[in-house]
């Protein structure tokens, strides 16, 4: 009987992974391994097909994993990884880990969801970028995904100039954001209809706070925030009407600054223009990354579950790397080595 070719099988197997994206954080978006273990000891040469498939995503919650994964599972090479999932459940400040990326040469996206609740906060460790959660990363990573930062103060993403220097794209999954004129995050309130989307070109669309902390991002060209939002607020905006420019502003200082057109006149003409008026009244001239060239914002209703972050905090389950379907740590002895 004729056997299939190797490319034939290759497409067979990821198929039947049928790789997606979760969108809650800590979640793995793999099958269970099991699905395709039992073709994994087929043959050494399907074997290999089989992990090659596996690993092109790659799960952790455990800062050693990205190291020591070629030593632990021999037949596996780091260049196989195109996208590492990191999940960090607990932030013990300066003293907590690093996932070290060195060797994985063909890696296109780093997503780090950040669990922990109650840290980073403002004036953090984190935030002075004492503690960076990526070492040694190589300049081919073209996409960060960041997700759960439960308070989004603009210095809270200044590691990523220090990981990440080289990337194009930054999205960001957050539950609230920073309002450029309370200086402080909020959730997002919009009146019915909520938008869907508002974007935005030519290096304008971040709040200028938000700017200033990642201009040293030289590559960086698109930035995308996906919040949730609610139906409760005084703020109509759309695609084609949003002639105040909403780049974060909260409902509370939109209801109480507005209704001075003066104000409002002077405020959207600052943002135009880059500058920011710091709390003793002193304006000042923000920058922004020199290639950025759009920022989209996409919005969805917060009655939506699966963009919940604050569900999704109390509802992840602890576990392993890799999924438990094939983890360092627990199921490594399913992955048995052909002879």
């Amino acid at each position: 009987m004729p056997s299939l070719p190797l490319e034939l099988v290759s497409e067979i197997i990821y198929e039947a992974l049928e790789f997606s994206t979760s969108d809650t954080p800590g979640t793995r978006s793999k099958p269970r391994w099991e699905l395709v273990s039992s073709l994994s000891v087929t043959c050494k040469s399907y074997r290999i097909l089989v992990l090659k498939a596996w690993f092109c995503r790659l799960y952790t919650e455990d800062h050693d994993d990205t190291a020591q994964l070629t030593e632990r599972i021999l037949q596996v090479d780091k260049n196989w990884v195109k996208q590492i999932h990191c999940v960090q459940r607990v932030f013990r400040g300066p003293r907590s880990r690093s996932w070290n990326l060195q060797g994985y040469e063909r890696l296109e996206l780093v997503r780090l969801d950040w669990l922990d609740v109650s840290i980073p906060h403002q004036g953090s460790s984190f935030e002075r970028s004492e503690y960076i959660p990526f070492i040694n990363a190589p300049d081919k990573v073209a996409t960060f995904d960041f997700r759960g930062l439960r308070w989004p103060y603009p210095n809270a993403y200044l590691f990523i100039q220090q990981c990440l220097p080289s990337i194009k794209h930054l999205v960001l999954y957050q539950q609230e954001v920073w309002c450029g004129l309370c200086f402080t995050p909020s959730e997002v309130e919009f009146a019915e209809p909520i938008p869907t989307r508002l974007l935005y070109e030519g290096g304008f669309g971040l709040p200028i706070h938000y700017a200033t902390a990642l201009k040293s991002l030289e590559q960086l060209e698109q930035v995308t925030i996906h919040i949730p939002a609610a139906g409760t607020g005084l703020t109509s905006v759309n695609e084609t009407c949003n002639e105040n420019m909403w780049i974060g502003e909260c409902d509370a200082c939109i209801k109480f600054l507005y209704t001075d057109c003066s104000f409002v006149d002077a405020y959207v003409a600052r943002k135009r223009g880059g500058i920011f008026r710091l709390a003793d009244g002193t304006e000042k001239q923000g920058l922004h990354p020199p290639r950025l060239k759009s920022v989209e914002w996409v919005f969805v209703p917060l009655t939506a579950h699966e963009y919940d972050l604050s569900s999704a905090w109390e509802e992840v389950s602890e576990g392993g790397d890799l999924d438990s379907n094939i983890s360092l740590e627990g199921d490594i002895s399913d992955v048995t080595l052909v002879s």
